[in-house]
């Protein structure tokens, strides 16, 4: 690994300048120690900041999943027992999706921003529903038409490709209800004329829940008092053998956030997946000694080698 190889590095230097010396020299001494304290300080920094930027990914990445989870829920109450056109199901749960979820990102969930985006969501079941409206005139669905483009430019769609959508669901509607415009067919088909009822599947949210009856054993409870710093081994006949360390604790999942000495991510581990490695003796918890402190003890072991050799 990087960082080690550079500590290693700068231990050889400071081995053969030592060595090379006749007798004992104090000040000699003291400025290898120093000129070691401050690389160690300056290795140290940089890690940090590696660390610091997983640690912004991961939160961020969370943040994204608690999104979107969000969002599915929302558009499953809001589509639930409703009917509506094969072509409104596909918009709402992918099209729109994806504009809810930036806007969800970016803003409150009570910010009339996202409400709006929610308010298209119950505009537009109730204006694709397979009868007409008399109520529904053309400035209304010109209106919620623009509705749809201006949230589709939040996901990066070209202009083209905007304009088609605009067009379609325009063409669309206007069919819908019977209204005398002018539309383009070309843009409608079996999808547009195919009506379902939308029933929302409960989705099997992964949580991990203790069962009442299970024994909290010494190695849950030893997995469960690992904290941030601490380093783990992790042994496997299927896979390389690796050392990681506790970079992040999630508050609202509880995982482990595991990365090398390098600040690259591992892997996210559970409590409960780090205790069955205790349990099965495939995950160890290592004991850390600071770096100064190695880098000393590899010295004087160099040391020691050469002198008796």
């Amino acid at each position: 690994e990087i960082s080690a190889c550079l500590v290693g590095s700068e231990m050889c230097i400071r081995d053969r300048v030592i060595l090379v010396q006749s007798s004992y020299n104090s000040s000699l001494y003291k400025n290898l120690l120093i000129e070691l304290n401050e690389f160690t300080e300056k290795m140290k920094k940089k890690f940090n900041l590696i660390q610091k930027r997983i640690k912004e990914k991961a939160v961020g990445l969370e943040k994204i999943t608690t999104v979107k989870n969000h969002v599915d829920s929302l558009l499953d109450k809001i589509m639930h027992n409703h009917y509506m056109p094969v072509y409104i199901r596909e918009l709402l749960l992918k099209t729109w999706k994806n504009v809810l979820v930036i806007e969800f990102l970016r803003h409150p969930a009570e910010s009339k921003t996202c409400q709006s985006k929610v308010a298209f969501v119950e505009m537009i079941i109730k204006y694709s529903r397979p009868f007409k409206d008399k109520n529904i005139t053309i400035d209304d669905i010109n209106k919620l038409a623009s509705q749809y483009r201006e949230g589709l430019d939040l996901v990066a769609f070209n202009s083209k490709d905007l304009i088609d959508k605009h067009k379609e669901l325009l063409s669309f509607l206007i069919q819908v209800h019977g209204l005398k415009e002018k539309i383009d067919d070309s843009f409608l088909g079996e999808q547009h004329n195919e009506v379902v009822l939308y029933i929302k599947n409960e989705k099997d949210i992964k949580v991990e829940k203790y069962d009442k009856n299970q024994i909290l054993d010494q190695f849950l409870d030893k997995a469960k008092a690992l904290k941030v710093g601490s380093w783990l081994e992790f042994r496997s006949k299927k896979t390389n053998t690796f050392k990681a360390k506790i970079s992040w604790i999630s508050p609202n999942t509880g995982k482990y956030l595991l990365v090398n000495s390098n600040g690259v991510r591992m892997a996210d581990k559970t409590a409960n997946e780090i205790a069955t490695g205790f349990r099965n003796k495939t995950c160890f918890e290592l004991k850390t000694i600071p770096l100064i402190d190695r880098a000393l003890i590899q010295i004087a072991k160099s040391m020691n080698q050469k002198l008796q050799a």
